[in-house]
């Protein structure tokens, strides 16, 4: 059977998200908001989310809820929101999306990552 585990894009992240934003020295800050999980401490460990929202949202739709309700708080702090999941693999740096130059809020679409491949079905 396989076993869903999101350690399994950390190489990913760290190349196509992370390194990138250092690389073009530009600050930001992670956030998960999520499903408890036996994996999540050390996802949190390896990543260092400065928010942490885990909880039982009921379905993808409350876990999403709850990403609103992170964003409406700290909305004054940051001059834009990637929402991303923990069930991609990205194809391209986070610097060559299309839509990296606009300001709000941006959400991954097909293009930008292997749509099809998952791992787990969260957000980070």
């Amino acid at each position: 059977m396989f076993e869903i585990n999101a350690l399994d894009c950390l190489e990913n992240w760290k190349k196509a998200l992370f390194d990138d934003l250092k690389n073009n020295k530009i600050e930001y800050d992670v956030a998960f908001v999520t499903y408890e999980s036996n994996i999540l401490e050390e996802l949190k460990s390896k990543i260092n989310p400065k928010y942490c929202v885990v909880g039982d949202f009921g379905s993808q739709v409350g876990c999403f809820y709850e990403v609103m309700n992170l964003v409406k708080k700290v909305k004054d702090d940051y001059d834009r929101f990637i929402i991303l999941r923990f069930d991609y693999q990205y194809r391209l740096k986070i610097t060559n999306w299309n839509r990296w130059s606009e300001k709000g809020i941006t959400l991954v679409n097909k293009d930008l990552s292997w749509y099809g491949t998952k791992f787990c079905s969260d957000m980070v």
